[in-house]
């Protein structure tokens, strides 16, 4: 199925275009976004019907997704190379095994480019952007995906809106209509997220823990200095 190398039941939205993943969101994702920004992170995202774990330490990352009963495991690494762009390759092995490609471009402030394909026999393909007009706080995407033995081609959008400072609400969608609408929710180092999916009226929640602080909407005391110390 063509879908499954997007695995898209994720509840992150930047886990579901090939121009967004950074760090831990790159596992099977794409895997050029582990060279971007070194962090050590863990995720869990759930869905009735699957699960993934991941962990990256630095530009490396290894993860096992279970889906109906069957088990993928992948190890990752990324690079950051001089200039905009950042290259990653990953294993994927278990119940499938295959070896995946990846770039990403950070353009600019405002524009961000990505793609990724798996090697073998059935070249798999998906590559796109994303467009920032206002920094983090609107985000549009889109991306192209392609498989060459059954020549199968799908498109993919997405928007995503952050009224406050690390509090997100995204709506994503292909090109038949199969939609789904998430939250994410940042408290520093620790973010939370759920998805509703349209096409199966299930929900994914997922959670991820980093050594880096993420912008948060939670509003910080500030601490008054004592005249006397």
């Amino acid at each position: 199925m063509i879908l499954l190398f997007m695995f898209t039941s994720t509840s992150f939205f930047a886990s579901q275009f090939s121009s967004l993943p950074m760090r831990v969101n790159s596992v099977f994702s794409n895997p050029a976004g582990l060279g971007l920004q070194s962090a050590y992170e863990a995720v869990v995202d759930y869905h009735p019907d699957r699960i993934t774990t991941g962990l990256a330490t630095r530009y490396f990352s290894a993860a096992m997704r279970r889906a109906d009963s069957l088990y993928y495991w992948e190890a990752a690494v990324g690079y950051k190379l001089p200039g905009v762009f950042s290259i990653g390759y990953a294993f994927r092995f278990g119940e499938i095994n295959e070896h995946v490609l990846g770039v990403i471009g950070l353009v600019s402030d405002e524009l961000s480019v990505g793609y990724k394909t798996r090697i073998g026999d059935d070249w798999h393909m998906l590559g796109g952007a994303a467009i920032k007009p206002l920094a983090d706080y609107l985000v549009f995407c889109g991306d192209v995906e392609h498989e060459t033995i059954y020549r199968t081609t799908n498109y993919h959008a997405g928007v995503m809106v952050q009224p406050l400072s690390g509090l997100n609400i995204y709506f994503r969608t292909d090109h038949d209509f199969r939609w789904s609408a998430g939250l994410q929710m940042s408290f520093g180092k620790f973010i939370l997220a759920a998805a509703y999916a349209e096409s199966n009226s299930k929900i994914s929640v997922g959670g991820l823990i980093s050594s880096e602080t993420y912008p948060t909407f939670l509003i910080r005391e500030e601490r008054i200095p004592d005249l006397f110390e």
